[in-house]
């Protein structure tokens, strides 16, 4: 196995040569496997997938209990698959595979990828009690507010995963994915919380407190005129 191969790949294809091979050599050969890294390997990917639905379910639990908002916490649920897509395709185009540390890097990713998304619809949504309805304006001005500390915090972070990138040797040669991982996934949470977020946030936040309050006027208005005639 050369450094940039798939052990599983290579794995898999050895055992499907072994009874070609065996026939080959006859004389009732049996070839039998000593060592084999892919069912570990295969095994780890798996639960580090596990691992990361779990944290992408606590995640959405964690920010409904805290905005206590179902559209907010939908918004903000939705920038996670997304970024995390945009990662997975950074992956594919530096030739990387999904391996246990690509995989370790959008677990790691899945509870940082959500904070910018946070901040910004939190934002909104305080914006939008201050008006009878959320307007474009507000959305934008809310979005500028919060863009220098969201940037500011997502680059600091992507710098500091960013040097094991540019390491040397086979810790370089381990750690690399992982770097570019986490960092391509951070940069995807900044995006979409600047672009996308503001978006959705418009289209489902967009008057939703003020028409209860609203609806509710009418009926105060009403009680109260009652009693006064009544008085």
């Amino acid at each position: 196995k050369e450094t940039d191969a798939d052990a599983v790949e290579i794995s898999h294809t050895v055992h499907e040569r072994i009874p070609s091979l065996e026939q080959k050599l006859g004389n009732n050969t049996k070839i039998t496997t000593i060592f084999d890294q892919a069912p570990l390997i295969e095994q780890s990917i798996h639960d580090l997938a596990i691992e990361g639905l779990l944290g992408l379910a606590f995640a959405v639990l964690v920010i409904l209990f805290f905005l206590f908002s179902i559209r907010a916490t939908l918004i903000t649920a939705i920038s996670i698959p997304l970024s995390l897509l945009i990662a997975m395709i950074g992956v594919q185009l530096s030739d990387y595979s999904l391996n246990i540390f690509t995989l370790a890097g959008l677990t790691v990713a899945v509870g940082r990828v959500v904070d910018d998304s946070i901040v910004v619809v939190e934002n909104i949504k305080r914006r939008d009690l201050g008006h009878r309805t959320l307007r474009p304006s507000d959305v934008l001005a809310s979005v500028k507010e919060v863009a220098g500390a969201v940037t500011a915090s997502t680059l600091t972070t992507v710098t500091v995963f960013a040097p094991v990138a540019i390491v040397s040797g086979v810790v370089g040669e381990l750690f690399r994915p992982f770097a570019i991982t986490v960092a391509v996934a951070l940069g995807a949470s900044l995006l979409v919380s600047m672009t996308i977020v503001p978006v959705l946030a418009y289209w489902f936040l967009r008057g939703g407190a003020r028409r209860k309050q609203l609806a509710a006027a009418p009926a105060d208005k009403s009680g109260a005129a009652e009693a006064g005639e009544t008085h």
